[in-house]
């Protein structure tokens, strides 16, 4: 992580960060991401199958009633297979930093979540001043300095001072949508490609 002192100049943004990755599907696991692939296609099953009561029913509705209806349910299927194509498609594509949204993709954070646990010495789910610095030195060659752990504790998610996995990926979203040769020299100093594939 180089250029730090840029980030107070983002201090504004934190709240945008929180929802980001509160809500966001950067945090989505594998296993959540298919669960809503299969439950929009549960919502393509069910509407085709109203589509075709829709239509035998013609006879009985008002043909008017019925085509606008019909219509609406056409417009929710429509809808949801392209969801589906979306979900499917950023499944596929496992090598990708963001998504069109501009999003982390599952498997950066999966990488993200994998290089916090590496320097997780202890194990408690955060990341001491120490754990922090050897960080630092692996990516950049030195400790951070006094001002960047400021920065950094005042712009990310910490507890006790100490920065948490979502602090992590928050300040990655935030340094792959401004500098991603940033990240990437990172990746690399950490062992992975630009492809999020572990280096040889």
């Amino acid at each position: 992580v180089r250029d730090r002192t840029t980030l107070a100049a983002m201090s504004d943004s934190g709240e945008q960060l929180d929802r980001e990755h509160d809500e966001g599907p950067a945090n989505l696991a594998d296993d959540v991401l298919a669960a809503q692939i299969a439950a929009a296609k549960a919502i393509v099953e069910a509407n085709i199958d109203e589509l075709s009561g829709d239509a035998s029913d013609n006879d009985d509705d008002d043909d008017k009633e019925s085509a606008d209806k019909a219509a609406a349910v056409k417009a929710r299927v429509t809808a949801a297979v392209a969801a589906v194509a979306d979900d499917e498609a950023e499944r596929a594509d496992d090598s990708r930093l963001l998504k069109s949204d501009m999003s982390l993709t599952p498997a950066f954070t999966r990488v993200l979540r994998q290089i916090f646990k590496r320097f997780d010495v202890d194990n408690d789910g955060e990341w001491s001043s120490d754990e922090m610095d050897a960080f630092s030195t692996v990516c950049s060659g030195r400790t951070f300095t006094e001002q960047e752990v400021k920065e950094i504790r005042d712009n990310f998610k910490c507890r006790n001072g100490n920065l948490v996995v979502d602090g992590f990926l928050q300040l990655y979203w935030l340094q792959t949508t401004s500098e991603p040769a940033e990240t990437i020299s990172d990746l690399r100093a950490l062992g992975y490609s630009e492809k999020l594939k572990p280096l040889k």
